[in-house]
């Protein structure tokens, strides 16, 4: 009865620990599972090629991405988060083996034949990309394409077995993949995780970047390039496919390739009125249309007038100027290029009634939001002017003028103010503005931009001359220029005024802005045209009068005008011919001589006709009143 009971309880406890030994095996698969599935880790130090199962029953390949290795952005920069907010990634690998996939260490290759012969075996290539098959062997892989390695399989294998050769074959081969291996990636630039990463051998150039755990902000989305063999074969503008979705080529990558993130082209950020705003890259051609484009464009409330806060680039600098400065533009400058840096402001339309307006000598005259609390020296900052050394000087700032409505007077109020001792620390003429102020600059007469003269050839120092004084002469500017060179004309000298000759009396005559001066060089002829049988050039002699160069040219023709000769001198000067004698013929002259005028015959006998008409018509009109 004893060793019954001791047998029984002997049994109860060998089932016991067996169960807890099968219960703990289980846990350990269990947790043998989840470590294999997490070996898709897609980085790996040292970037060994890791095999991938190629199940044709899995849907995906789960990819986690560790959190350590995502980049650190702030939401407010467009488009970066659809590499990061991501904890898993889904790769298919049920998908087809493309023709073109290359075989290479780690891959696993499944051969079949069926026929006559039934065979099937599993190789996985070696580091060295060579696989050892009995009664063959051992042969080299790597490299080749599925294809490729297909028909070279098949005709090793035909040497040994000869049910495969022929026409009509008796046995049939098959290669497929089994296990995929990894591929190795070299992400570089403005990544949160440089380096070689191990990755599934479907990843594209998008799934690369997300299993690497996304961009920084201070790469680029709009230029990320793809490198194969020392070659830039790829370059992509997300942007095209996060702004429309268009398709872009996301293309496959290979073992070695490298993906290459420069920095970002810009940083311009846009808020208010808009309805996605942010920090977006724009390229060095785009506009504030773009930018729209970007944000999904204006709401429906936003006002017409944009706020641009700009940092002046160092080369526009100097040295006494602001780096930064504040720019008004309209909503419609679509074509208007933005900078680096640029920050972007749209509010809101407020009630028509809440406005301060500015007018005169500003940049940005308008009518501008009135904010409680502003102050004169507020709206002149956003008007433009005060921080432009050149265009300060053209502002009259000692005689502002606000005016303001009278609650006691139809007439307004009006205040002179003084802000050059605003600038020089008198805040006492800072005055707090009202709702309806309007604050006028005029120009400062004292100040004008300096007025210049062009004084062109025969010069010793040609160029653009600025004035000195109101009265400055042509005289005067010649002589600063340094007089006139040995073959100047100075009688031939010529004045234009907005386009127009000026006919010389002498060099005294008072220039201003803009007038241009050409002095000739001798030309040593006289130029005839004009009813003679010869026109063209004579040369210059000394004394010499009308006649000599009228009979120079083969003399007048019939028909001639010969007392209306005109004679046009170089400086542009005129004179004709008159009955108390000829002009005087002067080097680079020109020599017109004119054509009669026709005159109509008389025919006496349609005069008679037409008095005979006329006549008869008067004596008709007579009797008809006298009857």
């Amino acid at each position: 009865m004893k060793a019954n009971y001791r047998n029984l309880l002997l049994g109860l406890l060998t089932l016991f620990v067996t169960n807890l030994i099968n219960t703990n095996f289980a846990q350990d698969i269990k947790k043998e599972m989840e470590q294999e599935l997490l070996k898709q880790k897609i980085f790996i130090d040292g970037a060994q090629n890791t095999p991938i199962e190629s199940n044709p029953k899995a849907q995906n390949n789960i990819i986690k991405i560790p959190k350590s290795e995502k980049a650190k952005v702030s939401e407010k920069y467009f488009g970066y988060d659809y590499f990061l907010n991501r904890e898993f990634i889904s790769i298919y690998d049920n998908l087809p083996i493309p023709d073109h996939y290359q075989l290479g260490p780690g891959d696993e290759i499944v051969i079949n034949i069926w026929g006559s012969i039934q065979l099937q075996s599993n190789y996985i290539i070696n580091r060295d990309g060579n696989v050892f098959i009995d009664k063959l062997g051992q042969l080299s892989l790597i490299g080749k394409t599925l294809t490729e390695a297909d028909d070279y399989l098949k005709k090793r294998f035909e040497s040994v077995f000869s049910s495969l050769a022929g026409k009509q074959p008796e046995a049939f081969f098959d290669l497929t993949i089994g296990k995929l291996k990894s591929i190795n990636i070299n992400i570089i630039g403005e990544t949160s995780s440089p380096g070689i990463h191990s990755l599934h051998p479907f990843s594209t150039i998008s799934t690369a970047l997300i299993q690497s755990g996304g961009i920084k902000s201070t790469g680029s989305l709009r230029s990320i390039k793809l490198i194969r063999n020392n070659s830039e074969i790829a370059e992509l503008d997300f942007y095209n496919f996060l702004i429309s979705g268009k398709k872009i080529d996301d293309f496959r990558l290979l073992d070695g390739d490298v993906i290459f993130i420069p920095l970002r082209f810009s940083k311009v950020e846009i808020s208010g009125e808009v309805n996605s705003s942010g920090i977006f890259e724009l390229k060095s051609d785009e506009t504030l249309g773009h930018l729209f484009e970007y944000c999904g464009g204006l709401k429906y409330n936003a006002q017409n007038i944009i706020e641009i806060d700009r940092i002046i680039p160092i080369k526009d600098r100097n040295f006494e100027d602001y780096a930064y400065q504040t720019l008004l533009i309209k909503a419609t400058e679509k074509n208007f290029l933005l900078m680096d840096g640029d920050k972007l402001i749209l509010k809101a339309i407020m009630d028509v009634e809440n406005f301060v307006d500015i007018v005169g000598m500003v940049k940005n005259p308008g009518k501008y939001p009135f904010i409680v609390g502003s102050t004169i020296m507020d709206i002149l900052a956003l008007s433009g002017g005060l921080n432009d050394k050149s265009f300060i000087n053209k502002m009259d700032l000692d005689n502002v003028e606000l005016v303001r409505s009278n609650p006691d007077n139809e007439y307004p109020l009006s205040f002179k103010i003084n802000i050059n001792e605003v600038l020089g620390g008198d805040q006492s003429q800072n005055i707090l503005l009202q709702n309806w102020d309007i604050i006028t600059i005029r120009r400062n007469i004292y100040y004008d931009p300096p007025e210049r003269v062009i004084l062109n050839g025969e010069i010793q120092s040609p160029g653009k001359y600025t004035l000195l004084k109101n009265s400055e002469t042509i005289q005067d500017v010649i002589f600063r220029a340094g007089g006139f060179t040995s073959q100047a004309n100075q009688e031939g000298i010529k004045v234009f005024r907005e386009g127009t000759q000026i006919i010389l009396k002498d060099l005294l005559m008072p220039l201003i802005d803009g007038d241009k001066i050409i002095v000739p060089q001798f030309t040593s002829v006289v130029e005839v045209i004009g009813e003679v049988y010869h026109p063209g050039f004579v040369e210059y002699e000394k004394n010499k009068k009308l006649k000599y160069y009228i009979n120079r040219s083969g003399g007048f023709m019939y028909g001639a005008n010969k007392n209306a000769t005109m004679i046009i001198y170089a400086n542009g000067d005129v004179k004709v011919k008159t009955l108390l004698g000829f002009p005087e013929i002067k080097e680079g002259s020109k020599i017109i001589i004119q054509k009669k005028e026709e005159k109509e015959e008389f025919d006496i006998t349609e005069f008679l006709k037409e008095t005979t008409s006329i006549l008869v018509n008067i004596l008709t009109i007579i009797f008809v009143i006298q009857s």
